[in-house]
C-alpha cells in the first residue's frame, strides 16, 4: 500500500529490482532497466499499491492523464512491463485480475528516503558518464590534491606516466571528485580501445551523444561544446598522440568552457597544457619494512597486500612477513601494474616463493630495448613472468584473446580461443584463471560480465603470438561478430541490435573490419560482417561509419554476391545513412530502388515492406505526396498477405500518413488506429529500427488530424504525450524526427509559449544528432512565431534563411506551411506584391505534390493579399468562399474556421450582417472545445463585434478594410 506521505519520498525494492521514484529509474542488480515514461508511471502505480487491485479506471486517469485510450495501449505497457523485469511463469510480478484490472503480487520492501535511503539524488540535468571508482584509490591520496588544484586553474591537463603505473585509476578518481565542484557535463574516452586516429573525433561525438553523420563532425562538435561547460577524460592517449594533439589544440582554441584531462605515458606538448606528472610509489624504508604495520604505511606495500587479498590469498600476515613484501616492492620498482600481477599470484605461489620467483629462479627475464627506462623494462618484465607463470594452453588462450579490443563478454572469448584442441568450457576455465591472475580485468556479474585485457598486456601478447596464430584468432574473431550481428541472417529490422550488440561492441567491431578490409580478409566474411555492423552503426547514430562500410563493401562485392541479399541490405543499409547524411537525394533514392528491386526479385516480403517504409519517407520529405501515397497502397497490399501483425501495422501507418498528406482526413484515423492497435497488442516485438515503423509517428499525425478536423485541446494532449512517450526512446534520432511535428500544433493553436518550448526542444535534438535538416525547421518555426506575436521582418528573415538549408537537404515536407507563413510575413511588411508570388508558387507547389491540405490557408492569405493590394478585379470573396469548400471537402474544420471568420469579417464591412453571421455561427459553434485558442477567440470576438457594428454608423469600405488589416497585423 502507499505511503500516505507521498510517493516521491519513498524508493522500493521487490526481487532483484529497485524503484527510485524521484529519479524515475528502475535497476536490475544494480544495472539500469530501460522504461518509457508510461511504462514506468505504470509500474510505480502498481508498486506503491502492492497488493491492491488497481482498477484499470484508475491506471487510465493516473497514467494516460485522462487521454482516451484503448485497452491494446495497457496490455502494450503491461507487455513492455513484464518482458523488462525479465518475468516468468515461476517469478511473476503482475497479475491480471480478470474483468477488474491488475494487481502487483511480488513481496515489496518500500525504503523512507529521508530516515534511509543515502543515495546520489540528481539536482540538476548534467550529463556525467564515468567509469565507477575504486573504493580506495591506493597511493594516490597526496596525488590527488595536487591534480585537483591544477584542473580548477587549467583547462588541459595531461596526466603523464610509464604504463601501468595507475594513470587511469587517478584520473577517474579525480574527475569523480571535481563533479561535485564541476556545473558542466562529464564524460569519460577510452582511446585505448582506438587504434585509428581518423576515430577520435568518433569517439569524442558519441561520447557526447552526437550522431555522426559526416566524414569530418569536428564542426559539430565544438557546436555541441560550446552550449555548456565540459569536462573531457582523454585516456591512453599516447598510441595517438599525434592526431590527439591536433584534435585537442582545436577544441582548446575554439571551445573556451572546455575542459580536457589526459592521461598518456608522454606529454602532449600543447602550449596550454599543463603536466602532472605521476612516478611509481615509493618503495619502503629499512624502517618500515621492520614490522608489518610499519610496511602497510608504504602505499606500494598496502596496494600489494590488498590485492593479493582481493585475489584470494587467505594467509595471516607477521611482523616477518614485512620483509618479504617490502622486497618484492622493490623488484617491481614500485609500479602499480606490476604490483597488482604479482600480487595476483600469491594465492596459488606464497610469498616466499613468489620473491623467490622475482630474484630469477624463473626463465631469464625478457624486456623491452636496452636503452628504456628501468621501470618500463620492468613492466614489460612483470608481465612476461606472469605469461611464462601459465601453462601452454594457457598463454595459448591468452594469446589469442589479444585479438580482441576493448570490452568483450565470455562468447566472444570462446569463440577467438577456442580451437579443436582447446574446447569452450577449456577456454572458460581458463579466463577465469587469468582473471584470478589480474592478466584479465572483469566487470559485471552472472551471464553481464565483460572482460578486458590491459592494454600493455594487449600489446605485450600481439608481439609474442605466432602470425599464423593471429591470423587465424582474426579469422575467427571477423567471423563471431559477422555471426554476432546477425549479417548472415537477414533479420527483420524490428528485432533491434540492442539485444545483441551496443556501444561496448563497437572497438571490436571496428577492428574485425579494419581485418577484413585488409590484406588477409576473407570477402564472405566481410559482406556478413558489413551487413550486420551497418545495422549496428545505424542503430547507434553512427551514419558517417555506416555510410563508409556500405559502399566500400559495395565496391568490393565480387561477381557472386552482386544481386545478392547481402547486396539488398547494404544497399537499404546505404539508403537510410544517405537519407541522413546527404539529405533526401537522388542518390538515396537510387539506392532505395535498388534494394528493393533485389527484394522484389527474392521474394522478401519483409525487406520490401521495411524499405519501402523508408521511401515512403524520402517521398514525404520530396513532397512528393502522390508517390508517397503510391509506396504506401504497395506496402499496404504486401503486408494484407502476411500474418505479421507489426508488418500491417507500419503499412497501416505510412498509408494514413500519406491520406493525411493528401487532404483525406475523413480516412486517416481508422489506418492510423488500427496500426497503434496491432502494435499494442503484440506481444513479441521489443523495439523498431527506424522512426518510421513507430507508433509514435502514428500519434503525431492523429495529433495534426485532430486539431485539423476541430479538436484543439485533443490535439494538445495527444502531442504532450507523444511527446513525452518520445523523450524516453533510446533512438537518437527519434526525438528530432517526432519533435518536427509537435510545434505546429501549438502554433495553430496560438500557443507561442508552448510552441518556443517545443521548437527548442527540437534545436536541442537536431544539434545532439547533427541533423542539419531538423536544425533548419527549429529556425523556420521560430520565424514563423516571431511573424504571428509581432516581428514580420525577423520572421520572414529567419524563414528563408531556414528554407536555404531545407532545400539543400531536398527537404520539402514543410514547405507549404513555411511558404504561407512567409506570404504573411511579406504582407504585414508592406510588401503584397513578393507576398503574392511566394503564395502563387506556394499554390503551385501544392498543385504539383497532390497535396490539398493546404489549400484553404493558401486560398485564405490570397485573399488578404487582394485586399492589401486594393485590386480592382480581384475579387476576395470568392477566394475565401473557396477555401471553406476545400476545408469541408478535406474535413479541415480547423481551417475553415479560420476563412469563415475572414469572410464574416469582410461580408460584415458591406452590411451583411446576417449573412456574415450564418457563415461563421455554423462553423464556430459546431467546435466543443478549444476556447482559449486563437481562432476560437477571434470567431468568438468577430460574433460579437458583428452585432457591434448594426448599433453604429458605417464606414467607407476601405476603411473598413484598411483596419481589418490593420488588426490582423496587431
Amino acid at each position: 500500500m502507499r505511503p500516505d506521505r507521498g510517493a516521491s519520498q519513498y524508493d522500493y525494492g521487490f526481487g532483484d529490482h529497485r524503484l527510485f521514484s524521484a529519479e524515475r529509474r528502475v535497476e536490475r542488480n544494480g544495472v539500469s532497466v530501460k522504461l518509457g515514461a508510461r511504462a514506468f508511471d505504470l509500474l510505480r502505480l502498481l508498486v506503491e499499491n502492492a497488493g491492491r487491485t488497481v482498477l484499470k479506471q484508475e491506471i487510465w486517469a493516473q497514467v494516460w492523464s485522462g487521454i482516451p485510450v484503448g485497452e491494446g495501449s495497457l496490455r502494450f505497457q503491461l507487455v513492455e512491463l513484464r518482458r523488462h523485469l525479465c518475468e516468468t511463469s515461476d517469478n511473476a510480478f503482475i497479475a491480471t485480475v480478470p474483468g477488474q484490472g491488475y494487481c502487483f503480487v511480488a513481496p515489496v520492501t518500500t525504503i523512507d528516503r529521508e530516515a534511509a535511503y543515502q543515495g546520489p539524488a540528481p539536482t540538476d540535468d548534467r550529463s556525467i558518464r564515468l567509469p565507477s571508482r575504486l573504493a580506495r584509490a591506493i597511493g594516490h591520496e597526496a596525488e590527488l590534491p595536487k591534480l585537483l588544484d591544477r584542473l580548477r586553474s587549467r583547462r588541459l591537463v595531461t596526466i603523464v606516466g610509464t604504463g601501468g603505473i595507475g594513470k587511469t585509476t587517478l584520473g577517474v578518481a579525480a574527475a569523480h571528485a571535481f563533479a561535485s565542484e564541476f556545473a558542466g557535463d562529464i564524460h569519460f574516452i577510452d582511446l585505448g580501445a582506438i587504434q585509428d586516429g581518423a576515430l577520435i573525433k568518433s569517439a569524442i561525438a558519441s561520447a557526447i551523444g552526437l550522431a555522426v553523420e559526416r566524414t569530418d563532425p569536428m564542426p559539430d562538435i565544438i557546436a555541441r561544446l560550446r552550449r555548456r561547460e565540459t569536462f573531457l577524460i582523454l585516456d591512453s592517449v599516447e598510441h595517438l598522440i599525434g592526431a590527439a594533439a591536433e584534435i585537442v589544440e582545436r577544441l582548446v582554441d575554439d571551445v573556451p568552457t572546455l575542459r580536457i584531462l589526459a592521461t598518456s605515458r608522454e606529454a602532449i606538448r600543447l602550449e596550454e597544457e599543463c603536466i602532472h606528472p605521476l612516478s611509481p610509489f615509493e618503495l619502503p624504508t629499512p624502517e618500515q619494512e621492520a614490522t608489518l604495520d610499519g610496511v602497510l604505511s608504504n602505499p606500494a606495500a598496502r596496494l600489494f597486500v590488498e590485492r593479493a587479498g582481493a585475489a584470494g590469498s587467505k594467509r595471516g600476515l607477521v611482523d616477518k612477513d614485512a620483509a618479504l613484501i617490502a622486497g618484492i616492492c622493490r623488484q617491481l620498482d614500485g609500479i602499480a601494474l606490476a604490483i597488482e600481477l604479482a600480487a595476483g599470484r600469491v594465492p596459488t605461489y606464497g610469498l616466499e616463493a613468489l620473491a623467490g620467483l622475482l630474484r630469477g629462479q624463473l626463465a631469464p627475464l625478457r624486456g623491452g630495448r636496452r636503452t628504456a627506462a628501468r621501470r618500463h623494462r620492468t613492466l614489460t618484465d612483470t608481465i612476461a613472468w606472469s605469461y611464462d607463470l601459465l601453462d601452454g594452453t594457457g598463454q595459448a588462450v591468452l594469446r589469442r584473446l589479444a585479438v580482441l579490443v576493448g570490452p568483450f563478454g565470455l562468447a566472444a572469448a570462446c569463440a577467438v580461443a577456442a580451437d579443436d584442441e582447446v574446447g569452450k568450457c577449456e577456454v572458460e576455465r581458463v579466463l577465469d584463471g587469468l582473471v584470478a591472475q589480474s592478466l584479465v580485468s572483469v566487470s559485471g556479474h552472472d551471464g553481464a560480465r565483460r572482460f578486458r585485457l590491459l592494454d600493455t598486456t594487449r600489446a605485450y601478447l600481439l608481439a609474442e603470438a605466432p602470425g599464423d596464430e593471429l591470423l587465424a584468432a582474426a579469422l575467427q574473431h571477423a567471423t563471431y561478430f559477422a555471426e554476432f550481428l546477425g549479417g548472415s541472417d537477414m533479420r527483420v529490422a524490428h528485432d533491434p541490435l540492442r539485444r545483441f550488440a551496443d556501444e561496448d561492441d563497437v572497438p571490436n567491431v571496428r577492428a574485425a573490419l579494419d581485418w577484413c578490409f585488409g590484406p588477409h580478409g576473407i570477402p564472405r566474411v566481410l559482406t556478413a560482417l558489413a551487413v550486420g555492423s551497418a545495422r549496428l552503426f545505424l542503430t547507434l547514430s553512427l551514419l558517417v561509419e555506416c555510410r563508409s562500410v556500405c559502399e566500400a563493401t559495395l565496391a568490393r562485392l565480387d561477381a557472386e554476391e552482386i544481386g545478392s541479399r547481402a547486396e539488398m541490405s547494404l544497399q537499404a543499409a546505404l539508403a537510410r545513412a544517405l537519407m541522413y547524411c546527404s539529405g533526401n537525394s537522388e542518390h538515396t533514392k537510387i539506392a532505395f530502388e535498388r534494394g528493393l528491386a533485389l527484394a522484389r526479385e527474392f521474394g522478401e516480403h519483409r525487406q520490401q515492406l521495411e524499405i519501402l517504409a523508408d521511401l515512403h519517407v524520402l517521398y514525404c520529405r520530396r513532397a512528393d505526396f502522390i508517390q508517397g501515397l503510391v509506396v504506401a497502397q504497395n506496402s499496404f497490399a504486401i503486408a494484407r498477405t502476411m500474418s505479421d501483425p507489426l508488418a500491417l501495422a507500419a503499412s497501416h501507418l505510412s498509408l494514413g500518413v500519406s491520406l493525411h498528406q493528401v487532404g483525406q482526413l475523413d480516412s486517416v484515423a481508422a489506418h492510423l488506429d488500427e496500426a497503434i492497435g496491432l502494435v499494442e497488442a503484440d506481444t513479441s516485438h521489443s523495439g523498431y529500427a527506424s522512426y518510421s515503423t513507430h507508433p509514435n509517428r502514428a500519434h503525431i499525425i492523429r495529433a495534426h488530424g485532430l486539431w485539423l478536423r476541430g479538436y484543439p485541446d485533443r490535439a494538445a494532449a495527444m502531442a504532450r504525450a507523444s511527446m513525452r512517450e518520445v523523450e524516453s526512446s533510446e533512438f537518437k534520432l527519434h526525438r528530432a524526427v517526432a519533435l518536427s511535428g509537435i510545434p505546429p500544433i501549438f502554433m495553430w493553436r496560438g500557443d507561442w509559449a508552448e510552441a518556443l518550448i517545443y521548437i527548442k526542444r527540437l534545436e536541442d535534438a537536431a544539434e545532439q544528432s547533427t541533423l542539419r535538416p531538423y536544425a533548419a525547421l527549429a529556425v523556420a518555426f521560430k520565424g514563423e512565431v516571431a511573424i504571428a506575436t509581432g516581428d514580420p521582418e525577423g520572421g520572414v528573415a529567419m524563414i528563408e534563411s531556414a528554407m536555404r538549408g531545407l532545400k539543400d537537404a531536398h527537404y520539402r515536407l514543410f514547405s507549404a506551411p513555411l511558404m504561407i507563413a512567409k506570404s504573411q510575413g511579406l504582407l504585414d511588411c508592406g510588401h503584397a506584391g513578393r507576398a503574392r508570388d511566394v503564395i502563387e508558387s506556394c499554390e503551385q507547389l501544392a498543385i504539383d505534390s497532390g497535396s490539398a491540405l493546404h489549400l484553404p490557408e493558401i486560398f485564405r492569405v490570397k485573399a488578404d493579399i487582394l485586399l492589401a493590394s486594393e485590386a480592382g478585379s480581384a475579387n476576395p470573396e470568392a477566394l475565401l468562399d473557396r477555401a471553406i469548400a476545400v476545408a469541408r471537402d478535406v474535413s479541415a474544420r480547423g481551417w475553415e474556421l479560420r476563412s469563415a471568420t475572414r469572410l464574416a469579417r469582410l461580408r460584415s464591412r458591406s452590411k451583411r450582417y446576417d449573412e456574415a453571421e450564418a457563415t461563421l455561427r455554423a462553423v464556430y459553434e459546431a467546435f466543443d472545445e478549444g476556447q482559449g485558442t486563437v481562432d476560437i477567440e477571434n470567431a468568438r470576438q468577430e460574433l460579437h463585434e458583428l452585432r457591434a457594428r448594426r448599433a453604429r454608423p458605417q464606414l467607407s469600405l476601405d476603411v473598413e478594410c484598411r483596419d481589418d488589416i490593420e488588426a490582423q497585423r496587431r
